[in-house]
């Protein structure tokens, strides 16, 4: 699998662009036209009965247990809660939550429920419509679209279901981005093997809410927390009624180049060289974040993007940008508040030195447990950046910001997750920035401290 994407819900790396990236990224539009399929889709609403006339679905909310509610920038703002157990990613305009572990197959589909309003393609086309998104599907060779004679309600409308499969056992290949249309392709998912899938047409794109999995009875694992999305899931911004504002290109006015990777010590450990596979445990050189540094790896670690400017590790159970992951970068120019899309939500902030990030840090977000540390013999300030328990998250109160380098790579700082930065300044160049990030889960900014604690900078 040679596209960069994190595990299970095919993510590519929201943190890498263009000078990042690969020559062969093109090849990620596996099994689907540059543009829409011309043919029209043999599934049309106008040939199901009237939408008002199908019974409701009924499926089985979460039984008894806590559930948690989270506000988000997605789809203008959002209210929605999940299990406790069952803490959900958010990526762009899509709430997911996996509802089983992860499997050793670390790219093997496993049962899901999703929100997510879409805009796009991953040819980047329009999808505005239920029409468009069928059609999409239906050029996939072997897919099969059903309607399954039911509805579901979501935000005071109500979504027609359909069935869709291919015969597969990958969620291969990939049809959509969660990227708003007018922001880069960074997102991949997919309807694939399997998923019970409930659309309509709003506005602003295509509503989603769907069951996935490897089949029907995996998919349907997931219909309690389904469930919970359906009967808790509120807008608290605009709403869908109106076009929102298009996704943007997150980059700084003048994109240079990524660093050269750092020369390697002779007598060192060997380079971490792996993309996109697990990390066999020991030491090594991490050459692409532009210094000479060691790091110490114990089982159990994934790589992610390894390119010049960008490495990521990330934990087992991590399903995207952002969630159980340890990013590494350089020389952050400036940080962004960011709203869903992504778009800009606000005028850039410079970032010279980290007093500068210190005296004005990203609006929507506490800054805490300051502390100055050693990384060998550098020295290192350390801080946590959580959300601010009083944001809104509607449209035009941003509550996120990106982080974003002098060669354009970013790292996102999403709305509720907790996010442990290291930021190591340098008398001979820019800094250099180490990020953890994970959504409630403080077990893994530990661990993830840990592996940073082993870190050596020449």
């Amino acid at each position: 699998m040679s596209r960069r994407h994190w595990i299970a819900f095919a993510v590519i790396a929201s943190t890498v662009v263009a000078a990042a990236c690969s020559e062969d990224e093109s090849d990620s539009l596996t099994g689907v036209e540059a543009d829409l399929p011309s043919a029209e889709p043999s599934v049309t609403v106008s040939s199901l009965a009237d939408l008002a006339s199908l019974p409701l679905a009924e499926f089985e909310p979460d039984g008894g247990g806590e559930v948690v509610e989270f506000v988000n920038p997605a789809m203008g703002g959002v209210r929605y809660s999940v299990s406790a157990d069952l803490p959900p990613a958010t990526i762009h305009d899509t709430l997911i939550v996996f509802t089983e572990p992860p499997t050793a197959q670390i790219f093997a589909p496993r049962s899901n429920a999703t929100i997510a309003l879409v805009t796009q393609s991953i040819a980047g086309s329009a999808v505005s419509t239920v029409d468009d998104f069928i059609k999409t599907v239906e050029g996939v060779d072997g897919a099969v679209v059903e309607p399954t004679g039911d509805a579901v309600e979501l935000f005071g409308r109500r979504l027609r279901g359909y069935e869709i499969s291919n015969g597969t056992d990958t969620e291969e290949p990939t049809l959509f981005s969660s990227a708003r249309f007018g922001a880069p392709v960074d997102t991949e998912f997919s309807p694939f093997p399997f998923a019970l899938v409930y659309l309509a047409d709003t506005p602003s794109g295509v509503l989603m809410a769907s069951m996935s999995g490897s089949d029907e009875a995996n998919a349907r694992k997931s219909s309690g927390a389904f469930a919970t999305f359906l009967s808790t899931a509120e807008l608290t911004g605009p709403g869908l009624d109106t076009p929102l504002p298009p996704g943007d290109v997150i980059e700084p006015a003048s994109i240079g180049s990524p660093p050269e990777p750092a020369s390697l010590l002779d007598d060192g450990p060997p380079a971490l060289e792996v993309t996109f596979a697990p990390i066999e445990p020991g030491p090594y050189q991490v050459p692409n974040v532009g210094r000479q540094l060691t790091i110490d790896i114990e089982d159990g670690w994934f790589a992610q993007p390894n390119f010049p400017g960008i490495v990521v590790l990330t934990a087992p159970g991590s399903i995207g940008p952002g969630d159980h992951d340890l990013v590494m970068i350089s020389d952050v120019v400036e940080y962004l508040p960011t709203e869903a899309g992504p778009r800009r939500g606000g005028e850039s902030v410079p970032i010279s030195n980290i007093e500068d990030l210190l005296a004005s840090p990203p609006i929507g977000f506490d800054m805490s447990r300051i502390s100055t540390r050693e990384l060998g013999s550098v020295s290192v300030t350390q801080f946590d950046l959580t959300s601010d328990p009083e944001v809104t998250c509607v449209l035009g109160q941003p509550c996120e910001a990106t982080l974003v380098t002098s060669y354009g790579v970013t790292k996102p700082l999403a709305a509720g997750f907790d996010h442990r930065i290291w930021w190591v300044e340098h008398e001979t160049g820019p800094a250099t920035v180490f990020a953890a990030t994970a959504l409630h889960d403080p077990d893994f900014i530990e661990r993830a401290t840990a592996l940073v604690e082993t870190i050596e900078i020449s």
